[in-house]
């Protein structure tokens, strides 16, 4: 999340937490003022209390039917989230403004009972509006100053009362600096959770992208644990084994009858990279092939080993493809030894021994006999043989036979 696209949801947030917790206080603002004017119309005048007392309920119904119309209609961007956090700081400054003025309007001059009434009910007021405005700074703020300032100067102004004034004036002091260590905490909550939610975002998608790089591989993938227990693998894994996904998951590889593949395995498991290469005889099918191995050791958030990764190709065409080569070049250079012997020999027998052995180490076999079949006498006449020297128990047999046809 780049830096304006941050701003815009932490914004967003504080206007979330202001509409929410608004809410609440805003109807408490309206019963205090219930309380105030009931209490206070003793000792004011009832033109004073209804005009302060209407002020109070007119800027509190504004303020909660805009709080309801942004509730119904979210919005992210920032130039949204600013313009209502405007709107909402100016609802704020309103009733803060309005009660300030009862600290005015609505002490009595004489009657001290009354007197501290209002005192007790703005401080409190002011204490709540410090925990339900705290999500925006300037909004806790503002009305802290409009709602305490004006009592503060009616106190000071009065010899009488001027302690009381300056004790008004600390309390408001002490609150704005609480408010700016609430809102401190609170915008890092707010940063935090934004954050985490950004890397549960991160980690889900890359997720979503390991499975799909596993399920849609080329090559063979299984995970295992330290009990060379398969817990996972992919399609094609399982296709190579000519197996399925369920059939080998929860196999303990330490049961496999071909064992050649462990080694590599374990070395894993050890921390090193295990590699194999070569035939593989699957245990629970058919599957008679060549292949390509390497595991990885696979560990956890603190470092620690809990099984390994295994990457499996098949190479059997691969394989196949090279014994073909390998076949073809053997008869390639026997034809080429067998064609200089033609060309070098001119004793005929000595040409026969030559072929002879030449065809029988490109095929690598024991014997090899070359007859003249005659027709006419209905014979097959020997006339060179060949036996592999490093088989000396096997005995010669080039002679004449009949043809039994």
């Amino acid at each position: 999340m780049n830096r304006p696209d941050k701003n815009a949801a932490i914004q967003s947030k504080q206007v979330q937490r202001l509409l929410a917790e608004s809410k609440i206080s805003i109807i408490t603002s309206v019963l205090l003022a219930t309380v105030v004017a009931l209490m206070q119309r003793e000792v004011i005048a009832a033109s004073t209390l209804f005009v302060w007392y209407g002020l109070i309920v007119l800027v509190s119904f504004v303020r909660l039917a805009l709080i309801r119309t942004y509730q119904r209609a979210p919005q992210d961007d920032l130039s949204a989230a600013q313009t209502r956090l405007y709107k909402l700081r100016v609802g704020v400054l309103v009733a803060g403004v309005v009660w300030g003025s009862a600290g005015y309007f609505l002490y009595p001059a004489t009657d001290q009972q009354h007197q501290q009434f209002l005192i007790f009910i703005l401080v409190g007021l002011t204490a709540g509006g410090v925990v339900s405005n705290s999500a925006d700074l300037l909004s806790a703020v503002v009305f802290s100053i409009t709602a305490l300032a004006p009592l503060s100067i009616r106190l000071l102004s009065d010899e009488a009362t001027m302690a009381m004034g300056a004790g008004a004036v600390l309390y408001l002091g002490f609150l704005l600096m609480l408010l700016r260590s609430i809102n401190k905490s609170m915008v890092e909550n707010i940063t935090l959770h934004l954050d985490s939610v950004e890397r549960e975002l991160v980690i889900k998608e890359g997720k979503e992208r390991y499975r799909l790089l596993l399920e849609h591989s080329p090559v063979g993938i299984f995970h295992y644990d330290t009990k060379l227990v398969i817990t996972y693998c992919n399609n094609k894994f399982a296709e190579i084994l000519k197996n399925s996904p369920e059939g080998l998951i929860g196999l303990d590889m330490k049961l496999l009858k071909d064992r050649i593949v462990l080694p590599a395995l374990n070395k894993a498991l050890q921390g090193e990279t295990g590699h194999y290469e070569g035939q593989y005889r699957a245990t629970f099918s058919d599957a008679d092939l060549w292949i390509e191995m390497t595991c990885a050791s696979s560990c956890d958030e603190n470092g620690r080993i809990v099984g390994g990764v295994g990457i499996v190709q098949d190479t059997t065409a691969r394989q196949q493809m090279k014994g073909a080569l390998r076949q073809q070049l053997v008869f390639s250079n026997a034809l080429n030894k067998i064609a200089k012997t033609v060309v070098e020999q001119h004793v005929p027998a000595l040409i026969l021994e030559e072929t002879i052995q030449v065809v029988s180490e490109a095929l690598d076999t024991d014997r090899a006999l070359i007859y003249d079949v005659d027709f006419d006498q209905r014979l097959l006449i020997g006339l060179c043989e060949w036996l592999n020297p490093s088989h000396p128990e096997i005995s010669p047999t080039k002679a004449t036979y009949p043809i039994d046809i």
